[in-house]
């Protein structure tokens, strides 16, 4: 036992040696059976062993989707995560024993062993799963490709060498300015990222680190990443351009020349990422019709902006300027220069003269001055002659050659020559006229009124349209009218007509939406009874509606009902003459209603008309109840007659001596239909005074009109 321990403990000490060649830049180069006789140095081996062999770490043989595999879905498997999401399934193969997983989501429920594999849960996205267990280096593994839900993916990892020295692990997290800045590392070609990124869980070390961005300069840098330990790296790249800003002293619209391009403006501004120059030198050539053209060259720093504010010299000319009479005042492009005799320099290219001299006719004209060439305006002034311009309607404008001079009443002084006098006014039709002036003289304009399109349209569509009383056409229509106030009014058979005031100052739509109309109608009623002692009334109904108010309707009604043997409708009821029963004193008796013979109603019906969707009425009525009849008594006692038959208390029964006339009012309330040329309604009738029998349903038929 003690020879196997000792021969154990020689096994590990040779290959701690080989552990130390390989990771301590090759301490012993000298052969390994030698150190089996150096003392000390297999002492210090002895005391090392335990930190060399106290941790192993794994490594990742393959990860992939398997596409084929269901599990992920199949109901006695699946499984969702917090937001109800059905999770992946990540199927971990190893010869370590004993595993443990996290993730950087939360593992989903317990992991589960099945047939030598790990059954791990992930939520969708999840990013890295961690993988641990006693004596070995936590194994934080990034997955390389995007974890979908319901899918599976197979994990195969194993152990290293069990004398691997764990060197720690740290993390970079950078940022930098601009954003997504393209981030590699020396060595590593598959690995780019962009920030804002992190590298979690890299081993200690130093790193060569490239950052790339367009337009700007690439930077290269050794990053040290220290154990345990996450540091922040805020990274600014240096721009390759630089910013170029010309303006200048006038409003002039400029051509700027500069990097083979050209530019039209005011200003020129080369900013930005975008637009911004690379650093160095530029040739800037600025030019503009009758100015010098100017060139410089501009120097251009990394990430700094350049201003420059140009004024260009003008290219000048003589323009001399002589009337007669001397004195007039000159106008060039509507800046006074000065009186004539004048002698001005001015700048190259075409201008506006114009030439004024009181009580002489202005003069206007159209130049062009060249450079190096002088250019002599002599003019004779013509004397005016007094022009009066007058118009209907008066306030006017009055145009000469297209030049405002006022308003009508307008007397002007104009020379003697042929103009274009142009009248405009508001709502009127402007008037042009050439005009031969020779001497003083009077000009009249009448103006038309102006016309604009008035289009009248109705829905329903085919009614008669009348403006200001008068017929004119049918919708849809257009008309041509001059301006003004009209009044349009549009009528359609079975329809309610409408009007509508315009004042026309521009082209205008005129929209009517018509609604149907009730001229009237006839009809057949039925007045049902309410209990055995009513008749069944028959009577006819009229009403009608107002051209002036077509929403309001009135009607007239009659019903009459008869019966010649009232006795014989009433099966429970004994018809007797009352005197030939001693004893029986009716008045004194309970009544149970009143058997009609003979009834009359008369009543008026008012109602409100609504025509949509279709036409329907809401109405109420008053009325009066006309009844003839016999009051229906209940026997007290019992009675005996030779004449009639025999009563017994509780017997219902009628004196035909007792034959009564009564007048009731009557209101209620309806509701009456059209529908095509057909027309309905039924009425509540209502009064507390029928005899204590209340209310009765009345229901009409007939045509409509």
């Amino acid at each position: 036992m003690v020879l196997a321990g000792f021969q154990k403990q020689i096994l590990e000490t040779f290959y701690m040696i080989k552990f130390l060649q390989k990771h301590f830049l090759h301490l012993f180069s000298v052969p390994v059976r030698k150190y089996f006789y150096a003392g000390p140095w297999l002492f210090f081996l002895f005391l090392l062993l335990p930190l060399a062999l106290q941790a192993n770490e794994f490594k990742v043989l393959s990860f992939r989707k398997v596409p084929n595999d269901i599990s992920a879905i199949q109901n006695k498997y699946k499984r969702y995560d917090d937001n109800d999401m059905l999770c992946a399934i990540i199927k971990v193969r190893s010869d370590v024993p004993n595993l443990r997983f996290s993730a950087s989501n939360p593992v989903v429920g317990n992991v589960e062993r099945r047939q030598g594999e790990y059954w791990v849960y992930l939520s969708e996205g999840t990013r890295q799963l961690y993988v641990f267990t006693e004596g070995f280096i936590k194994l934080s593994y990034t997955f390389p490709m995007r974890i979908e839900k319901g899918t599976v993916y197979l994990l195969e990892i194993t152990s290293v060498d069990p004398l691997g020295i764990d060197r720690g692990k740290g993390s970079l997290n950078f940022a930098s300015e601009p954003d997504s800045v393209k981030v590699t590392i020396d060595g590593f070609p598959d690995l780019v990222k962009w920030t804002p990124c992190s590298f979690k869980n890299y081993r200690t070390g130093s790193y060569k680190f490239m950052f790339q961005y367009k337009r700007y300069q690439p930077l290269d840098t050794i990053i040290h990443i220290d154990r345990n330990k996450e540091k922040n790296i805020f990274i600014r790249l240096t721009p390759k351009w630089g910013n170029l800003v010309v303006t200048s002293q006038d409003t002039l619209s400029y051509t700027f020349q500069i990097n083979g391009k050209e530019y039209v403006g005011r200003k020129l501004e080369l900013v930005g990422e975008r637009q911004g120059l690379d650093a160095g030198d530029y040739l800037l050539r600025i030019s503009h019709n009758h100015y010098y053209d100017t060139a410089f060259t501009v120097h251009l720093v990394p990430y700094d902006t350049v201003f420059y504010t140009i004024g260009l010299k003008p290219v000048l000319t003589t323009l001399r300027v002589l009337t007669a009479p001397p004195g007039a005042s000159v106008f060039l492009d509507g800046s006074y220069l000065g009186k004539t005799p004048l002698q001005k320099q001015v700048i190259t290219g075409k201008h506006h003269l114009h030439i004024e001299l009181r009580n002489f006719a202005d003069e206007d004209r159209e130049i062009t001055l060249t450079k190096g060439q002088e250019k002599i305006v002599d003019l004779v002034m013509v004397r005016h002659v007094p022009v009066q311009i007058t118009s209907l309607p008066d306030d006017a404008s009055v145009y000469v050659n297209g030049i405002f001079k006022g308003k009508t009443p307008l007397t002007l002084q104009m020379a003697p020559r042929k103009v274009l006098l142009t009248i405009k006014k508001d709502l009127y039709q402007t008037r042009e006229d050439s005009v031969i002036i020779r001497k003083a003289r009077q000009l009249h304009f009448t103006l038309q009124k102006q016309k604009y399109n008035l289009s009248v349209v109705t829905l329903p569509s085919a009614a008669q349209i009348y403006i200001n009383g008068e017929r004119v056409g049918i919708t849809p229509e257009n008309f041509s009218l001059p301006f003004g106030n009209y009044k349009v009014h549009v009528e359609k058979r079975g329809y309610i007509s409408k009007n509508k005031s315009v004042n026309l100052k521009h082209d205008q739509k005129v929209s009517f939406s018509l609604r149907k109309k009730l001229n009237g109608y006839i009809s057949a009623t039925f007045t049902f009874p309410d209990n055995e002692y009513e008749l069944l009334k028959i009577g006819g109904e009229v009403g009608w509606t107002y051209r002036s108010a077509p929403f309001f309707m009135t009607a007239l009604g009659y019903t009459y009902g008869y019966t010649d043997d009232v006795s014989g409708n009433l099966s429970d009821v004994k018809s007797i003459y009352a005197d030939s029963y001693p004893g029986l004193s009716v008045h004194a008796l309970k009544t149970d209603g009143f058997a009609e013979e003979e009834v009359n109603i008369f009543y008026l019906k008012a109602g409100l008309v609504i025509p949509k969707p279709f036409i329907m009425v809401f109405s109420a009525t008053l009325g009066v109840y006309h009844q003839s009849g016999y009051p229906v008594y209940v026997s007290d006692d019992s009675y005996s007659s030779a004449l009639g038959p025999d009563l017994y208390s509780g017997d219902k029964f009628m004196d035909l001596d007792g034959q009564e006339t009564r007048y009731t009012p009557l209101y209620g309330f309806g509701y009456q239909m059209k529908i095509s040329t057909f027309y309905f309604f039924g009425d509540y009738w209502i009064s507390n005074s029928f005899n204590q029998r209340g209310s009765r349903w009345v229901l009409g038929l007939g045509l409509a009109f």
